[in-house]
């Protein structure tokens, strides 16, 4: 069973969207799946490679309205004894308060 949770963080992800959405609108204005080509924009290639994925595959797609920062397995580390959460690309770090039986975080 899958389970969702969100939480609230209080921090202030503009830059980070900013970054995502120029890695977005090359992707469909240059069909490619390599972080090292949009490595310039600054953004980690965990999330780089999500963003390409999304965007470069989507023929219909002209223009980026809305981008999420999608950070898959890999790239989240977590401590059940400290109840915390880490997403070392986005320098983040989250306290949770939800059950502590899981195993695997499949994204954040």
């Amino acid at each position: 069973m899958i389970l969702t949770y969100k939480i609230r963080h209080g921090r202030d992800f503009s830059v980070e969207l900013g970054k995502a959405r120029q890695v977005a609108q090359y992707g469909i204005d240059h069909p490619t799946l390599s972080s090292k080509d949009v490595k310039q924009f600054g953004l980690k290639s965990v999330i780089s490679n999500q963003i390409l994925r999304k965007y470069s595959r989507n023929r219909n797609a002209r223009k980026v309205n809305r981008v999420k920062l999608t950070v898959p397995a890999q790239g989240i580390r977590f401590n059940h004894e400290g109840r915390t959460i880490s997403v070392p690309s986005l320098e983040f770090d989250v306290n949770y308060l939800f059950r502590n039986d899981f195993e695997k975080i499949n994204q954040i």
